[in-house]
């Protein structure tokens, strides 16, 4: 069995890749593919680039109806369904917020939107084609990264390949025959490792004030549209669902929302791992028993171990 792992630089992170088969050179095919597929995502969905797909609609679509690509907007049809299920504290039109943070760049001549919007006025027409009804600017940085990792996913199991893990700085799937044992760290305590997961065909994702460190604020990286001066209910959540897009929306619902967030994970059969600023860390209810992504006691002998931040 040949084991080969490659990380790139993308997504503002590291993206990893480690797969295993038994060709070699079928496997390195399987790499670039990877990566490519990584590489797509981020030109069609960065807020920096001028020609991606967020940033045409950020110029264009408050005054007529812009086509984008098929992933574009089946991103943008999974962010709406986020929103729907989290009665809106997902909320992809929050760019103008994170403008004036500064935690994102405007382009020059740039008017932010001053009159209120939110999800509801993002329009999906046929033909991938999107409206907004009102003035307003998106960013989909809570979600793309996951997004990203399951099409490298996709992209990578169109080779004939045994297990394959895809890795992009705490958003995490694993696929094929192999169990992986997530390790979470904790946020406050160097050294210390969360109650572990067994991950078999699943994802994890994880949101952190480690991160937000970064920006002298353990609010700074997560904007609630409603109320822009909230604490984050958690100190750090990680989210295990059947895909990696969904895990990554939803580690954002329980960071920014109250208790009833916690309900949002019912309706895409997810679990979550989340630790409170006392440091305490407790899980969610169970997944349903029918989950695909449990992982049965002979299932578990055979893991392997993998951290994710």
């Amino acid at each position: 069995m040949i084991r080969l792992r490659r990380a790139r630089p993308l997504l503002g992170t590291l993206v990893e890749i480690r797969v295993q088969g038994h060709d070699e050179m079928g496997l390195q095919h399987a790499l670039d593919a990877g990566f490519s597929s990584v590489e797509r995502i981020q030109r069609l969905m960065s807020f920096h680039e001028s020609g991606s797909d967020v940033s045409r609609l950020n110029r264009e679509a408050n005054s007529h109806p812009v086509m984008v690509s098929a992933e574009t907007y089946r991103v943008l049809t999974i962010a709406g369904r986020v929103s729907a299920v989290s009665k809106g504290i997902f909320d992809v039109t929050v760019a103008p917020e994170l403008i004036r943070r500064a935690l994102l760049p405007i382009w020059p001549d740039a008017v932010l939107p001053s009159g209120p919007a939110s999800w509801r006025d993002v329009e999906l027409l046929p033909e991938h084609r999107v409206r907004f009804r009102r003035p307003l600017m998106i960013d989909l940085g809570g979600i793309a990264k996951g997004f990203a990792v399951d099409q490298a996913i996709k992209a990578l199991m169109q080779f004939p390949l045994v297990s394959v893990v895809v890795n992009a700085g705490g958003d995490l799937r694993v696929a094929g025959a192999n169990i992986e044992t997530i390790y979470l760290r904790h946020p406050f305590r160097s050294g210390r490792v969360l109650p572990s997961w067994n991950v078999y065909d699943a994802a994890v994702a994880t949101s952190s004030v480690a991160v937000a460190r970064a920006f002298d604020s353990p609010t700074s990286t997560y904007v609630h549209p409603a109320d822009h001066g909230a604490q984050t209910r958690f100190a750090s959540v990680s989210v295990k669902a059947s895909t990696c897009v969904v895990a990554d929306a939803l580690t954002k619902v329980l960071m920014l929302g109250n208790h009833d967030a916690l309900d949002s994970l019912d309706a895409f059969d997810a679990q979550a791992l989340v630790v409170g600023w006392d440091g305490q860390a407790s899980v969610s209810r169970p997944v349903q028993r029918g989950s695909r992504h449990n992982v049965s006691r002979k299932q578990q002998a055979s893991a392997t171990g993998v951290v994710c931040v």
